[in-house]
């Protein structure tokens, strides 16, 4: 693809030195190469912002039917979308928040029957004031079993360091913490991330062939109109 840019300022070159008029190929340049690099920073955006968590997220395993109190993280480092038991919730009475900068909070997810053991926690950034109020996500609405897996790597030991913090206040016992999204239909999120990049997608090369029939229709009117 990048080639065809450079080919055309071949021509355009070779023509010029011909001594004919090369205006077709120098604005086929022009909007080639333009459409090369908007294409692949439009493509770069949507593929880092909607396309690879999902990817990511297609990699992993889904578990359904997970109890907090049995379950132990170390069993579940290759979890995605995962659904708790019913009766699962956010122990709200522990949650934790970690400031740096940004404040990251977490609370530890918890079986219907209290249990001291707790690897599973749901996070967030910005979402729990000074870290006692945890908010994120939709933690506001019932019924939610089901968390996304954390898989950005640079917020991960903030997360830790905001579980320690918890370890030490309330004196609950972790020892492989599972970081997660608190969230209903995570499948549906991931998808509807997934139409949203495609749709940004073709929005663009819509609008790209429109931008170029309108500029091949102005630069063909120039031309016969300097004719003339």
């Amino acid at each position: 693809v990048c080639m065809v840019p450079v080919a055309c300022v071949v021509l355009a070159v070779r023509t010029y030195k011909r001594g004919h008029a090369s205006y077709w190929f120098e604005f086929s340049t022009f909007t080639i190469t333009a459409g090369v690099v908007l294409g692949l920073l439009v493509a770069s955006m949507v593929f880092h912002f909607n396309f690879l968590h999902t990817w990511e997220m297609s990699t992993l395993q889904r578990y359904t039917r997970v109890d907090p109190a049995v379950a132990q993280g170390r069993s579940m480092v290759d979890a995605g979308v995962v659904e708790f038991v019913n009766g699962t919730h956010l122990d709200h009475s522990r949650s934790m928040g970690f400031k740096n900068v940004d404040m990251y909070c977490v609370v530890p997810i918890v079986a219907p029957a209290a249990h001291t053991l707790t690897d599973f926690w749901a996070v967030g950034m910005n979402c729990c004031g000074d870290g006692s109020d945890f908010e994120c996500g939709d933690t506001k609405k019932p019924g939610t079993l089901g968390g996304l897996r954390v898989l950005e790597d640079e917020h991960s030991p903030f997360y830790d360091l905001a579980v320690e913090q918890a370890e030490g206040k309330y004196g609950v016992e972790v020892r492989d913490p599972v970081f997660f999204y608190w969230t209903q239909g995570g499948d549906q999120l991931l998808q509807s991330s997934w139409d949203h990049g495609s749709h940004l997608w073709w929005r663009f090369l819509l609008g790209y062939l429109f931008l170029s029939a309108a500029g091949v229709s102005v630069f063909w009117a120039s031309h016969i109109k300097s004719k003339d």
